[in-house]
């Protein structure tokens, strides 16, 4: 996947942006970009820590995260430590970034949670286009020229011609990993309102109530003598007998069954099929 399609906000257009002289200061801080598939409560506190972020970063430039406060030593998430707070708006307080942290085993994930200095990486961001421009420019300078030559071609008759051709090429990462640890200037806003990123199957525990016997069932599902169980079915008719702390997920063209408990592992699986060119049924 090219770097482009990783990042939240670099849609070709975004980058029509580098030309400052044409548009006022109000448009020049890009709205936040949660992620799609995010589930995020008290939708009122939400807006209200989005524009926290979103004043400081207009105000004085930078590339802003937005961190979630740890119920529970998790493992699946990226940390974020936190450093000195730099301003207050409102109830929220806005805080120099130390640090990102890759994924904890269970007894690191424990101590952060413990500090009270760790964030849970939400992979929710807020920053002024020209800043990310500039920081895509100085750490991935590939892409960054890349991306002014989709700029320079955008509203052109050769604008299609041009994405065709140069973005292929641009170099795969993440915002995160490609921008965001090394950026010069990095904040981020503690939240503590209700998120989950829904990273795997079994996170859908905390989305779809249970039933008496613990199963969490969505579409067309039955279960006999079967408990502590996520069963999904988009297509058919799904039955189980007898299992338990198990992910069964039925689609048109695929099923995936995996214990409850190894649920991230469905990378491994995404990974296999794309090897054996069975793209269709991701």
């Amino acid at each position: 996947m090219p770097a482009a399609a990783s990042f939240p906000s670099c849609r070709p257009e975004t980058f029509s942006l580098s030309r400052w002289g044409e548009i006022p200061p109000p448009v020049r801080v890009l709205p936040p970009t949660p992620p799609a598939d995010h589930v995020i409560g008290q939708e009122e506190r939400f807006r209200s820590a989005m524009a926290a972020g979103a004043n400081l970063v207009g105000r004085e430039g930078g590339l802003l995260t937005f961190g979630v406060q740890p119920t529970k030593p998790e493992t699946g998430y990226g940390y974020l430590e936190l450093g000195q707070e730099h301003f207050r708006d409102g109830e929220w307080a806005v805080h120099h970034l130390q640090r990102f942290v890759e994924k904890p085993d269970l007894e690191r994930a424990q101590r952060y949670l413990e500090s009270k200095r760790f964030l849970w990486n939400a992979g929710i961001f807020a920053w002024r286009a020209v800043d990310l421009l500039d920081e895509i420019r100085r750490q991935l300078p590939e892409l960054g020229e890349g991306l002014g030559r989709l700029a320079e071609a955008i509203g052109s008759s050769q604008a299609n011609a041009v994405v065709a051709e140069v973005y292929p090429t641009l170099p795969a990462t993440s915002v995160d990993f490609g921008v965001m640890e090394g950026a010069q200037k990095c904040w981020t806003v503690p939240v503590d309102f209700p998120w989950s990123d829904v990273g795997s199957w079994s996170a859908l525990t905390e989305e779809i109530p249970g039933d008496s016997s613990g199963n969490h069932r969505r579409g067309r599902v039955y279960s006999k003598d079967s408990c502590g169980n996520v069963l999904v079915s988009t297509g058919p008719a799904l039955s189980v007998v007898g299992i338990s702390d198990l992910v069964v997920v039925a689609t048109p063209d695929a099923v995936l069954v995996v214990p409850k408990d190894e649920a991230q592992r469905v990378k491994e699986v995404v990974e296999a099929l794309r090897e054996k060119g069975w793209d269709d049924v991701l």
